[in-house]
């Protein structure tokens, strides 16, 4: 059965400029069969949103949504953030997938490779796909 690969990463990739209050790289991966996550993920995905938002074309994203921003001002009041999150959790623990990851601690890997240290990025991202390719 055939399957998809969904990426996000968190933090920089840069070897150049490491912020010391996270130095780090993530690249984090979702490995689920295409046909679910075509049919049974997206719209249960979609009546989640229809649900706590009246509508279903949000974008769940952690930056707009810790914030109060974008389209979850309603984030603000404590009964709409427990029930948000809740819902979240419970659409999650419900699906059938897989999460590979990838973190690089960037000061450590600069320092032990020097010069020829790979950019994170690539270097996480050779990494998911292989875990991906095992997984086809």
């Amino acid at each position: 059965m055939p399957r998809v690969l969904f990426l996000d990463e968190s933090g920089d990739h840069s070897l150049t400029k490491i912020d010391s209050q996270y130095p780090l790289f993530v690249l984090c991966g979702v490995i689920i069969e295409e046909e679910y996550h075509e049919t049974m993920v997206t719209s249960a995905l979609r009546e989640l949103k229809q649900d706590l938002f009246g509508h279903s074309d949000i974008i769940l994203h952690t930056a707009d949504f810790t914030r109060n921003g974008a389209g979850f001002e309603a984030m603000a009041e404590h009964e709409f953030r427990e029930r948000f999150f809740s819902a979240l959790e419970s659409w999650v623990q419900q699906l059938n997938f897989k999460v590979v990851a990838c973190v690089i601690k960037k000061d450590d890997h600069l320092s032990s490779y020097g010069t020829k240290a790979f950019d994170p990025y690539i270097l996480s991202l050779s990494v998911l796909i292989e875990r991906f390719l095992f997984e086809c």
